[in-house]
Protein backbone atom coordinates (compact mmCIF):
# COMPACT_ATOMS: atom_id res chain seq x y z
CA UNK A 1 0.00 0.00 0.00
CA UNK A 2 1.39 3.46 -1.45
CA UNK A 3 0.49 6.17 0.29
CA UNK A 4 0.29 9.44 -2.10
CA UNK A 5 0.23 12.98 -1.84
CA UNK A 6 -3.06 14.59 -2.94
CA UNK A 7 -2.75 16.88 -6.00
CA UNK A 8 -4.90 20.24 -6.50
CA UNK A 9 -8.40 18.72 -8.04
CA UNK A 10 -8.30 15.64 -5.72
CA UNK A 11 -8.35 18.44 -2.53
CA UNK A 12 -10.81 20.46 -4.29
CA UNK A 13 -12.42 17.12 -4.63
CA UNK A 14 -12.19 15.55 -1.40
CA UNK A 15 -12.77 19.12 0.89
CA UNK A 16 -10.37 20.98 3.73
CA UNK A 17 -8.12 18.68 5.66
CA UNK A 18 -9.71 16.65 9.18
CA UNK A 19 -6.44 16.85 11.42
CA UNK A 20 -3.53 18.38 11.82
CA UNK A 21 -0.49 16.27 11.84
CA UNK A 22 1.70 16.00 15.37
CA UNK A 23 4.68 12.93 14.83
CA UNK A 24 5.51 10.81 11.65
CA UNK A 25 7.84 7.71 11.80
CA UNK A 26 11.09 7.86 10.34
CA UNK A 27 11.56 8.46 6.89
CA UNK A 28 12.69 4.88 6.06
CA UNK A 29 10.17 3.11 8.16
CA UNK A 30 7.96 0.50 6.45
CA UNK A 31 5.14 -0.83 8.58
CA UNK A 32 4.64 -4.23 8.65
CA UNK A 33 0.95 -5.31 10.31
CA UNK A 34 -0.13 -9.53 10.82
CA UNK A 35 -3.86 -9.40 11.84
CA UNK A 36 -3.89 -12.78 13.39
CA UNK A 37 -7.25 -14.61 13.05
CA UNK A 38 -9.13 -15.84 16.31
CA UNK A 39 -10.72 -18.61 14.82
CA UNK A 40 -10.09 -22.08 16.20
CA UNK A 41 -9.95 -25.48 14.32
CA UNK A 42 -9.81 -29.19 16.43
CA UNK A 43 -8.84 -26.85 19.42
CA UNK A 44 -5.64 -25.54 17.62
CA UNK A 45 -5.88 -21.61 16.13
CA UNK A 46 -6.69 -21.38 12.43
CA UNK A 47 -3.33 -19.74 11.21
CA UNK A 48 -3.92 -19.82 7.90
CA UNK A 49 -6.64 -17.27 7.99
CA UNK A 50 -3.82 -14.66 9.57
CA UNK A 51 -3.33 -11.73 6.94
CA UNK A 52 0.04 -9.86 6.49
CA UNK A 53 -0.16 -6.38 5.40
CA UNK A 54 2.17 -3.70 4.40
CA UNK A 55 1.79 -0.12 4.15
CA UNK A 56 5.04 2.03 2.55
CA UNK A 57 5.40 5.51 3.10
CA UNK A 58 4.45 8.15 1.39
CA UNK A 59 6.52 9.11 -2.31
CA UNK A 60 6.56 12.56 -0.68
CA UNK A 61 10.23 10.87 1.32
CA UNK A 62 8.05 11.71 4.61
CA UNK A 63 7.89 9.37 7.33
CA UNK A 64 4.43 7.18 7.85
CA UNK A 65 1.95 9.73 10.19
CA UNK A 66 2.18 8.43 13.65
CA UNK A 67 -0.33 11.24 15.52
CA UNK A 68 -2.91 13.43 14.92
CA UNK A 69 -5.35 15.81 16.43
CA UNK A 70 -8.51 16.00 14.49
CA UNK A 71 -9.53 19.67 13.55
CA UNK A 72 -13.48 18.95 14.91
CA UNK A 73 -12.46 18.67 18.47
CA UNK A 74 -8.69 18.64 19.06
CA UNK A 75 -9.28 14.71 19.56
CA UNK A 76 -5.82 13.54 19.34
CA UNK A 77 -5.29 10.07 18.34
CA UNK A 78 -1.91 7.68 17.68
CA UNK A 79 -1.40 4.60 15.21
CA UNK A 80 -1.74 1.34 17.52
CA UNK A 81 -4.78 2.49 19.61
CA UNK A 82 -7.96 0.97 19.62
CA UNK A 83 -11.25 3.08 18.34
CA UNK A 84 -15.14 3.02 18.06
CA UNK A 85 -16.51 3.43 14.78
CA UNK A 86 -19.90 2.42 12.61
CA UNK A 87 -18.21 -1.20 11.88
CA UNK A 88 -17.59 -1.40 15.72
CA UNK A 89 -14.81 -1.81 17.78
CA UNK A 90 -11.09 -1.49 15.58
CA UNK A 91 -7.29 -1.05 15.90
CA UNK A 92 -6.06 2.22 14.20
CA UNK A 93 -3.18 1.17 11.67
CA UNK A 94 -2.23 4.44 9.94
CA UNK A 95 -3.64 7.61 8.64
CA UNK A 96 -4.01 8.40 5.21
CA UNK A 97 -1.65 11.58 3.52
CA UNK A 98 -4.96 13.08 2.51
CA UNK A 99 -5.26 14.50 6.16
CA UNK A 100 -8.79 13.14 6.10
CA UNK A 101 -8.84 9.61 6.37
CA UNK A 102 -7.36 6.53 8.59
CA UNK A 103 -7.03 2.60 8.16
CA UNK A 104 -8.52 0.52 10.50
CA UNK A 105 -7.97 -3.19 11.57
CA UNK A 106 -11.22 -4.80 12.38
CA UNK A 107 -11.43 -8.79 13.66
CA UNK A 108 -12.93 -10.64 10.26
CA UNK A 109 -12.12 -7.86 7.93
CA UNK A 110 -9.33 -9.62 5.44
CA UNK A 111 -8.01 -5.69 4.56
CA UNK A 112 -7.55 -2.90 6.41
CA UNK A 113 -10.64 -0.18 5.92
CA UNK A 114 -10.50 3.06 5.27
CA UNK A 115 -12.54 5.85 7.11
CA UNK A 116 -13.05 9.25 7.59
CA UNK A 117 -11.36 10.35 11.09
CA UNK A 118 -14.73 12.71 11.90
CA UNK A 119 -16.67 8.81 12.45
CA UNK A 120 -14.17 7.23 14.84
CA UNK A 121 -13.88 7.61 18.51
CA UNK A 122 -11.44 6.83 21.37
CA UNK A 123 -12.13 4.00 23.59
CA UNK A 124 -10.54 2.73 27.03
CA UNK A 125 -9.81 -0.91 26.76
CA UNK A 126 -11.48 -2.94 29.58
CA UNK A 127 -9.71 -6.08 30.48
CA UNK A 128 -12.68 -8.12 30.91
CA UNK A 129 -13.51 -7.44 27.29
CA UNK A 130 -13.32 -10.19 24.57
CA UNK A 131 -9.94 -9.51 23.38
CA UNK A 132 -8.03 -11.08 19.86
CA UNK A 133 -4.40 -10.11 19.12
CA UNK A 134 -3.09 -8.14 16.57
CA UNK A 135 0.47 -7.93 15.86
CA UNK A 136 2.22 -4.39 14.38
CA UNK A 137 5.51 -5.03 13.11
CA UNK A 138 7.72 -2.15 12.23
CA UNK A 139 11.02 -2.17 10.82
CA UNK A 140 13.56 -3.21 14.12
CA UNK A 141 10.33 -2.52 16.21
CA UNK A 142 7.51 -5.34 17.44
CA UNK A 143 4.20 -4.09 19.19
CA UNK A 144 1.90 -6.52 20.21
CA UNK A 145 -1.45 -4.56 20.16
CA UNK A 146 -5.14 -6.08 21.37
CA UNK A 147 -8.32 -5.19 19.52
CA UNK A 148 -11.81 -5.35 22.03
CA UNK A 149 -14.96 -5.46 21.50
CA UNK A 150 -17.44 -2.62 23.09
CA UNK A 151 -21.14 -3.36 24.08
CA UNK A 152 -22.27 0.36 24.03
CA UNK A 153 -25.06 0.74 22.50
CA UNK A 154 -25.65 3.10 19.67
CA UNK A 155 -28.48 6.04 19.21
CA UNK A 156 -29.96 6.30 16.19
CA UNK A 157 -32.83 9.27 16.09
CA UNK A 158 -35.65 8.02 13.51
CA UNK A 159 -38.92 9.93 12.49
CA UNK A 160 -41.37 9.58 9.05
CA UNK A 161 -41.09 13.15 7.17
CA UNK A 162 -44.99 14.15 5.67
CA UNK A 163 -43.80 16.71 3.54
CA UNK A 164 -44.37 16.08 -0.29
CA UNK A 165 -40.41 16.02 -1.94
CA UNK A 166 -39.03 14.89 1.24
CA UNK A 167 -37.52 11.51 1.04
CA UNK A 168 -39.93 9.52 3.40
CA UNK A 169 -37.73 8.39 6.57
CA UNK A 170 -34.98 9.71 7.58
CA UNK A 171 -32.41 8.06 10.24
CA UNK A 172 -29.50 10.08 11.90
CA UNK A 173 -26.93 8.48 14.57
CA UNK A 174 -26.08 10.60 17.75
CA UNK A 175 -22.70 10.40 18.10
CA UNK A 176 -20.23 11.79 20.99
CA UNK A 177 -16.84 12.32 19.98
CA UNK A 178 -15.00 12.81 23.17
CA UNK A 179 -17.77 15.13 24.60
CA UNK A 180 -18.80 16.86 21.03
CA UNK A 181 -22.15 15.55 19.90
CA UNK A 182 -22.23 14.71 15.90
CA UNK A 183 -25.29 13.71 13.80
CA UNK A 184 -24.61 11.19 11.04
CA UNK A 185 -27.12 10.71 8.43
CA UNK A 186 -27.44 6.92 7.93
CA UNK A 187 -28.23 7.10 4.14
CA UNK A 188 -25.55 8.60 3.56
CA UNK A 189 -22.42 8.63 5.70
CA UNK A 190 -20.89 11.83 3.94
CA UNK A 191 -23.49 14.05 5.36
CA UNK A 192 -23.10 14.63 9.12
CA UNK A 193 -24.40 17.95 11.75
CA UNK A 194 -21.99 19.23 13.67
CA UNK A 195 -22.93 21.95 16.57
CA UNK A 196 -23.35 25.57 14.86
CA UNK A 197 -25.15 24.13 12.39
CA UNK A 198 -28.31 25.68 12.01
CA UNK A 199 -29.92 21.79 12.07
CA UNK A 200 -27.89 20.89 15.11
CA UNK A 201 -30.36 22.37 17.95
CA UNK A 202 -33.55 21.20 15.94
CA UNK A 203 -32.26 17.14 16.34
CA UNK A 204 -30.90 17.72 19.48
CA UNK A 205 -34.73 19.07 20.32
CA UNK A 206 -36.11 16.47 19.32
CA UNK A 207 -33.91 13.77 20.56
CA UNK A 208 -34.64 15.59 24.09
CA UNK A 209 -38.24 15.04 23.67
CA UNK A 210 -37.72 11.27 22.04
CA UNK A 211 -35.79 10.36 24.85
CA UNK A 212 -38.33 11.34 27.82
CA UNK A 213 -40.96 8.74 26.22
CA UNK A 214 -38.22 5.49 26.14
Amino acid sequence: MIQKVKTIREYLKDGPPKFNIINRRKNSSVLHVSILSSDFADGKRDSSKDIALQIDPPESGLGLIKDVSRILDGVTFSSGEDIDSEKGIGHLVSFNEDRIHCYIAYLFEQDLVTIDIDFITKINSSPSSRVSSINMEFENQVTNVRVTFDTRPRVFLKWENTEEGRDKKDCYERIDLGGTIVYVNTYNRNSSVIPGHPFFAKLESMYESASKSI
